[in-house]
């Protein structure tokens, strides 16, 4: 918050921000978007016309029919990573860090189905020195943000300067990444929906490499984070944990039974996913939009051409937080606590305000990997609710206190006890 900046807590103001409007959407406010007036462009920042060109271009690999496409890849990875957690868990006795392998395997599944190549990191159990460049980039990504928002491009251009060597490793990296993917030839992954677009345009090489990091880091950062945020939250609340494991083991007698298709009637899993991402969402800060074509009308409140409107999801004194927002009582009975009945129509529940749950943004511009979020969280939790009993290890109790953002959670491990099931 601050002068010119209005943070609104009402749903509603979801439509009114970034829904489409008659007279014109509202601009993103690129100089938090962006490291510089030439910075590099990727889908995150794009203007209006290559926005909708680049989005036109990977909707249809993250559509449903893409995702039943994918579903070979992505199966295969989450068989791995069974295979893995039962080679390390030493039949319960030996507590697993769920947000590293959680991380090792959407970072996996995501290099796959981009470069048609994995980072090995559920092989090695180890992260990619790529994937950690990437875990630092958010915080890099924030602090230059909000100094060109403060208009101190002076300070940025310094840390710039300081961060040029791991940024040269890092574009060195995925350079060679690209190069080895286009000399593969065609392949039925995200580089080719942008190396053969169907308007046959070009894009050069800075723009291959942001969009591809992007949606690497976008597609795999956030679902790891909300893996391991269900997990602690479900084994804090015993009487939850035990509703998804009846209902997960009554409705399959094999792994294979458990499909992208078959997970879907599975309706206490997906509210125990849904209130997960209400009380931890995974990008809880701001996503801010400029008022532009004169002033316009928000939430019932006429804002003045200029200013920067910033609901990410908030309700209160952090507005643009969708954190603050879905722990507001104005939208949620017991905004504290984890009831995922609350998605299934529970009477305790009927005041709260569902429409202001929108964790994926929306508009032209939410999150064009939504389903492929979907397709992961779910096939692999129900998986290892199938698979494995899991028991919270102690020092992990207070695993949701105290943690840091920069875009995203910076999340400390998870430690849990997996013993896997017999039958």
């Amino acid at each position: 918050m601050g002068p010119n900046n209005i943070g609104f807590i009402d749903g509603n103001a979801w439509r009114d921000i970034y829904g489409m409007r008659r007279r014109g959407q509202f601009e993103k406010a690129y100089e938090y978007y962006r490291e510089g007036p030439e910075g590099p462009i990727s889908l995150l920042n794009a203007g209006p016309e290559e926005h909708a060109r680049l989005r036109k271009w990977v909707s249809p690999y993250f559509s449903d029919r893409g995702m039943k496409e994918q579903e070979p890849v992505i199966g295969g990875y989450v068989d791995l990573l069974l295979r893995r957690l039962h080679e390390n868990c030493d039949d319960g006795t030996r507590a697993l860090d769920l947000r590293d392998w959680f991380n090792f395997c959407t970072f996996d599944i995501l290099g796959e189905l981009a470069f048609s190549s994995s980072f090995g990191c559920l092989e090695s159990a180890e992260y990619h020195p790529w994937v950690k460049i990437i875990a630092f980039q958010q915080k890099e990504i924030e602090w230059i943000g909000e100094l060109n928002r403060q208009g101190l491009r002076f300070i940025t251009a310094i840390i710039m300067k300081i961060l040029a060597k791991n940024k040269l490793e890092f574009m060195g990296y995925t350079i060679k990444k690209l190069q080895t993917r286009i000399q593969s030839g065609k392949q039925a992954d995200i580089i080719e929906s942008l190396l053969n677009n169907k308007e046959g345009m070009k894009l050069d090489m800075e723009r291959l490499v942001q969009n591809s990091t992007l949606l690497i880091a976008a597609g795999s950062e956030t679902t790891a984070t909300l893996l391991t945020a269900t997990s602690f939250l479900l084994l804090s609340n015993p009487e939850a944990y035990q509703k998804v494991v009846e209902e997960v083991r009554s409705s399959f007698s094999d792994p294979s039974e458990i499909t992208l298709l078959s997970v879907n009637k599975l309706p206490y899993m997906l509210a125990c996913l849904d209130e997960a991402l209400r009380v931890f969402p995974v990008v809880p800060s701001w996503l801010p939009r400029r008022v532009t074509h004169g002033s316009a009308t928000i939430d019932g409140n006429v804002v003045p051409e200029g200013a920067l409107t910033l609901c990410a999801s908030t309700q209160s004194l952090v507005a643009t937080w969708q954190w603050a927002m879905y722990h507001n009582e104005i939208n949620f009975t017991k905004p504290l606590e984890y009831h995922p009945e609350r998605f299934l129509g529970d009477p305790r529940f009927a005041n709260d305000r569902l429409d202001a749950f929108q964790p994926f943004s929306m508009g032209h511009a939410d999150c064009v990997g939504r389903n492929l979020a979907y397709s992961e969280m779910r096939l692999i939790l129900a998986r290892i609710l199938f698979s494995f009993d899991l028991k919270l290890a102690d020092e992990g109790r207070d695993w949701i206190k105290g943690q840091k953002v920069y875009i995203v959670w910076q999340k400390p491990s998870l430690n849990v006890y997996l013993k896997p099931v017999e039958r």
